[in-house]
């Protein structure tokens, strides 16, 4: 049995442990949360395939909870750009939200991402990229760009740290590194 898979990230080697998420089905776990070095060399290998690919070209970064906060915030830092961040719970301090609906693989349940419409201005006729940890299904990223496109936004660019299994073929998105899906 495997016991982790390996990436490289900013010319750093890093193994992810190896987790199921449904029966059959196992992911590599990567999580920046708790792991300053590894954000910072996602940061910056992600930054360099955005440099690459859109040259910097983009007004705000938006992302979801909560995996992507730190990576957004990060990246904004780079690039000297506003953050948006799309939250999974309505608050009751924000009752004009709007949302979206969305399942992913590792949360294997219907859930929303919400956005205060008191904040539209952040991305009403901005050029908006979008960030996240990983890309798997599109689920997330596509929630997230009907977000942007409800707020009168533009999304100018798709940025992930990691493209999992088949994601990687998209022409569409930025991604440093790829993981699989593995199946027994």
């Amino acid at each position: 049995m495997q016991k982790g898979y390996e990436i490289i990230l900013d010319q750093t080697k890093y193994i992810l442990p190896i987790i199921e998420v449904s029966p059959g089905v196992k992911i590599a776990l990567f999580d920046t949360m708790s792991d300053r070095k590894m954000l910072v060399s996602a940061v910056n290998a992600l930054s360099a395939k955005i440099k690459e690919k859109i040259a910097g070209d983009f007004d705000v970064i938006a992302s979801s909870e909560s995996k992507g906060i730190p990576l957004a915030f990060a990246l904004a830092e780079r690039f000297d750009k506003d953050v948006v961040i799309f939250r999974k719970e309505q608050k009751l301090y924000n009752p004009q939200a709007i949302s979206e609906s969305v399942q992913t693989i590792t949360t294997g349940k219907q859930q929303k991402l919400w956005f205060d419409l008191e904040k539209k201005i952040l991305l009403a006729e901005k050029k908006v990229l979008i960030v996240d940890d990983v890309v798997s299904s599109g689920a997330s990223l596509a929630a997230m760009k009907r977000l942007v496109e409800k707020c009168d936004g533009k999304v100018c660019g798709q940025a992930f740290v990691l493209a999992e299994d088949e994601a990687y073929k998209r022409e569409d998105i930025i991604y440093a590194a790829v993981i699989p899906i593995m199946k027994d």
